[in-house]
């Protein structure tokens, strides 16, 4: 009888698996896994990324193993490894999820896609997130996202049938795989138990007050969800997370609790942003390596400073709100979007980097780290979208804003816990005297700021000016907001061309 195969790669559990739930039901499956030599080369993989995921594939090799046949995990290239199931059990189904990956992954995609061609094999992709394909636009957007997401959950399977041994035992899995990365002092716990304790934890206490801290940075390991490290291993789905989501909050709103259904309102938001920044990317892959905006083609390409990019790198620029976050990612491996969003936004203006180096080493760095996520966050961070209108933001009055008491700095930079208020932001205005009495010393104890940050920010904007004067296209931001950008910003962009009577580079990016 002929085997279904089910290809695991982002989609690490037995529940709400489409691939497994339908091939189980057409009979004989074989669950593999196979560790891509050439995919763990790939500058954006690290060995946290591995160590995370390893452990992910340790607890479902268990649940596969209850229900009678283990993972079947190998390491080589998926065309050998489905030439040699091909040899081991003829011809085969291959059933897997859609992936929405960087360009290795596409140009793995479409090999394998050949080699199902030229074997006859049937290779059926199930959806994994609300991402569709081939639209002129977002108006369906919507509402194709809420049909998805109110889709019934699928229970896993009761059963496999033993039909293969795995090549590899967990025992000999390898220990280490991708770039080298620094080890993580606090890691989250791996697999989908864990996902699943802080979904149960987030929506039954740490997400109260999610509405009003989300985005504050001394707040946000406890108020956030944190749980994109297991929707990015699929070790839970975004389904799953939906419905229950959508479950807390009615049970809220029945409750009465204002509080509550407030903040799951905002978490549904970001839950829906997320695949918002996934259909950017299906849309176009390109971005990972290109600005989305094509008129930002060499504005920084040629400028890249090495030393500025490995003080920023390692938390050592001398501005504390952007050092803080930076170890705080390498410390934890998470932090969230709005850290994030800071520190690229500090390298591509206030350091004038090229946003592809530093987006690599947040990916490398990350545990949730998802491409289809992470490069149109980093774009439109870096303001190469052209979706939004670009900012420079005033980095001392951003820490005030996200850190006013500077808890989250002292937290993370030890070395400036007795700087007072005052100087907690920008420790480079106290005087020698305060700098003894605050036992910092700048230079020694902390870094000074690693470029003067008003001469930056001013060079940084007449750049910029200067290039789009140079090379900005109408035609490339009127591409962009058709395709990508929501009805109402359409409307709000078509507004603004109104009143000024041309798209200009004014229409959709401010004043410089």
């Amino acid at each position: 009888m002929e085997i279904t195969v089910v290809w695991y790669k982002r989609d690490l559990r037995i529940a709400d698996h489409a691939p497994l739930h339908h091939a189980v039901a057409q009979g004989p499956t074989l669950p593999i896994y196979v560790i891509e030599p050439e995919y763990w080369q790939q500058p954006d993989n690290s060995q946290r990324h591995w160590q995370f995921l390893k452990a992910t594939l340790l607890e479902l090799d268990t649940q596969l193993t209850k229900l009678g046949q283990p993972l079947w995990v190998i390491e080589d290239s998926i065309e050998n490894t489905l030439s040699t199931i091909w040899d081991s059990f003829g011809k085969f189904k291959l059933f897997s999820y859609q992936e929405y990956g960087p360009q290795w992954v596409l140009e793995r995609n479409q090999r394998v896609a050949k080699w199902c061609a030229n074997h006859e094999v049937n290779w059926l992709q199930f959806q994994p997130f609300p991402v569709f394909q081939e639209l002129a636009n977002r108006d369906v957007w919507d509402g194709k996202w809420a049909d998805y997401c109110s889709q019934a959950l699928l229970k896993a399977p009761v059963k496999l049938e033993n039909i293969a041994t795995p090549p590899l035992r967990p025992e000999i899995w390898p220990d280490a795989k991708g770039w080298e990365s620094p080890e993580t002092e606090e890691p989250p716990a791996a697999g989908r138990h864990a996902g699943l304790e802080f979904l149960a934890s987030f929506l039954k206490g740490r997400g109260l007050h999610y509405k009003a801290e989300y985005q504050n940075l001394t707040s946000m390991l406890q108020v956030c969800s944190r749980l994109s490290p297991y929707l990015a291993t699929g070790a839970i789905s975004y389904r799953e997370v939906a419905h229950q989501a959508q479950r807390a909050m009615k049970f809220y709103k029945d409750k009465g609790h204002a509080g509550w259904t407030e903040s799951l309102k905002v978490f549904g938001e970001q839950l829906k942003l997320q695949s918002h920044y996934m259909q950017q990317f299906s849309d176009s892959p390109e971005i990972e390596m290109e600005p989305l905006h094509r008129s930002f083609v060499g504005l920084r390409e040629n400028e890249f400073d090495d030393s500025r990019f490995l003080g920023w790198s390692e938390g050592r620029t001398g501005v504390p709100i952007v050092d803080a976050c930076m170890r705080c990612l390498i410390r934890h491996g998470w932090l969230s979007e709005t850290g994030r969003a800071l520190l690229i936004s500090f390298a591509c203006h206030q350091l004038w980097l090229h946003w592809r180096q530093p987006a690599l080493h947040l990916a490398r760095l990350s545990f949730d780290y998802d491409a289809a996520v992470h490069f149109p966050q980093v774009q439109l961070y870096a303001d190469t979208m052209g979706i939004r209108m670009w900012q420079i933001h005033d980095i001392v009055a951003l820490s005030k804003r996200l850190d006013p008491e500077g808890k989250f700095i002292r937290r993370f930079c030890p070395e400036l816990d007795e700087l007072s208020e005052t100087h907690i932001h920008s420790p480079w205005s106290m005087s020698h005297g305060e700098q003894v009495i605050s036992s910092c010393l700048l230079g020694e104890d902390y870094p000074e700021p690693i470029v003067d940050l008003s001469k930056a920010v001013q060079a940084a904007k007449d750049k910029i000016k200067a290039h789009l004067d140079l090379t900005y296209d109408p035609n490339e931001t009127e591409r962009i907001v058709n395709k990508h950008a929501s009805r109402l910003v359409r409307q709000d962009f078509q507004d603004r061309t109104q009143v000024r009577g041309q798209i200009t580079p004014e229409s959709h990016f401010p004043p410089v």
